[in-house]
């Protein structure tokens, strides 16, 4: 079967269901976490709102007014490719009073904001997502923890923030509190100016703990979602697999609720037909800038001149060429290897493979059996790092352990030049590089390793052959 073929029936079996070795998470639970799909939130497919109250497979995004107890546990599997998923769960514990809390859908209560910027169905009573955790009797005071973690491909992943909401409508004598390791920045405001004060307090109060303190509220469709960014010493490094646990308060004068999220982690996909598997690395390539909420003094949103906190760019992470990653939200198997280039994000974000080696006569770059080939490559590192290649050099659909090379390099810009002996095998067509950057944690990597740093770039190599000559016929060139 050639490469076209194997490209086409891939495709297809993808598009039936192709079965696979990696099952949804979490079989034998009901899993019912996921994004929303409706409202005018910024962050639609990013945050994953956890849902509560679930009985059956029936309640597709849980269920509300559910008594929720200690162990209760939101479930959610997003599947990334064919065979690769995301897997997340968070559970509540040490509640207090214990059976205090029920779950709730943001839109039951006329004064709610949250189903405006995030909900599945629609606005008020369409909403389906049940993302709320309510008190249950009216005016209490209710505490509570939630430990949560995270899997990508089955490797435990460090989640990257924590999500909170005013899931109901706050007013002037109830209060939200959430205390974590890591910084909250306010990022989304429902403003609804001339209702009354919407108040926020930062706090830091111990050992990288920094709480953030919903104050007061105006009953009156107006609401904030902050967001939290892990220290390193959030996660739990001992147990392995990345737990973090954090403190949630919520005060009513009548019932409150508050909803809780995490950010769904961005991705660099390779982007050859899938044959040659998809490599993922999970891309931590933005920050938040100032929220204009000083750590210890309380600031009313709900004001024209309040600007909340946006994503930029970071500085601080590794690529190949001189482009960083950006977010792939989905598989980009392409004939051509550009798809990464042409998804709308950066451009010519794979910029490793100079003009010269996507395109040339095999002879002048030594492309046959026995000799050297050789690749510039051009990245930035930040940590001791890894640089694998491969080349599909027999055309076979396949990137197989005897097609890679490996590099160390140190901290630092620069340009390292890969090297290959060019097989016995080797077939003069067209063909697939790729080309993974991963810090030294993992060491050897495998063509679809799924990794948590770093970078993948694919590219499509013309090989040409030599050109036949015929007296009677003009000289023709082929691939």
């Amino acid at each position: 079967m050639n490469l076209f073929n194997k490209y086409i029936v891939g495709i297809f079996l993808f598009i039936i269901g192709y079965s696979h070795n990696y099952a949804q998470c979490y079989p034998g639970n009901i899993v019912t976490s996921t994004f929303a799909t409706g409202g005018t939130g910024n962050y639609l497919d990013r945050i994953i709102w956890l849902t509560w109250g679930a009985q059956s497979s029936a309640d597709t995004y849980g269920k509300a007014g559910e008594i929720l107890s200690d162990g209760e546990t939101s479930y959610a599997s997003i599947q990334l490719s064919q065979n690769k998923y995301f897997c997340l769960q968070a559970t509540i514990d040490n509640l207090n009073p214990s059976s205090s809390v029920k779950s709730y859908i943001p839109g039951n209560y006329g004064g709610d904001s949250m189903d405006d910027l995030y909900n599945i169905g629609g606005t008020d009573n369409n909403n389906q997502m049940v993302a709320g955790i309510i008190n249950a009797n009216g005016g209490d005071r209710v505490d509570f923890t939630v430990s949560c973690e995270a899997s990508l491909d089955g490797n435990p992943v460090r989640i990257k923030g924590l999500v909170i909401a005013d899931a109901e409508s706050l007013s002037p004598s109830e209060e939200l509190k959430v205390s974590a390791d890591g910084d909250w920045k306010i990022v989304e405001v429902k403003k609804n100016i001339g209702a009354g004060s919407y108040e926020i307090l930062k706090t830091n109060i111990g050992a990288g703990l920094q709480e953030v303190h919903f104050t007061q509220g105006n009953n009156n469709n107006t609401a904030a979602i902050t967001i939290l960014s892990f220290n390193e010493s959030a996660y739990d490094s001992e147990a392995n697999n990345y737990e973090v646990t954090f403190n949630v308060e919520v005060k009513g004068d009548g019932l409150t609720a508050i909803a809780l999220g995490l950010l769904m982690p961005e991705l660099d996909r390779g982007d050859a037909p899938d044959t040659y598997g998809e490599a993922l690395h999970i891309i931590d390539n933005s920050v938040f800038t100032a929220d204009q909420v000083p750590i210890g003094t309380t600031i009313n949103l709900n004001t024209n001149s309040y600007t909340p906190a946006v994503e930029i760019p970071a500085t601080n992470v590794g690529y190949l060429g001189n482009v960083q990653p950006d977010p792939d939200s989905a598989s980009l198997y392409s004939i051509d290897a550009l798809a990464d280039d042409n998804d709308g994000g950066n451009l010519n974000e794979e910029d490793v493979l100079p003009p010269n080696l996507k395109r040339f006569y095999y002879r002048n770059f030594n492309y046959i059996a026995g000799e050297n080939f050789q690749v510039d490559v051009p990245y930035k590192t930040v940590d001791p790092s890894y640089l694998q290649a491969w080349i599909d050099f027999n055309v076979n659909g396949v990137f197989e352990p005897a097609e890679g090379v490996m590099q160390t390099l140190a901290p630092g810009t620069g340009t390292t030049t890969l090297s290959w002996t060019v097989p016995n095998d080797v077939v003069i067509r067209p063909t697939y590089m790729r080309l993974r950057l991963s810090d030294n944690y993992y060491g050897m990597l495998t063509p679809e390793t799924t990794l948590l740093k770093g970078e993948v770039e694919d590219h499509r190599m013309y090989v040409v052959k030599p050109a036949i000559t015929n007296p009677f016929i003009p000289s023709v060139t082929q691939e």
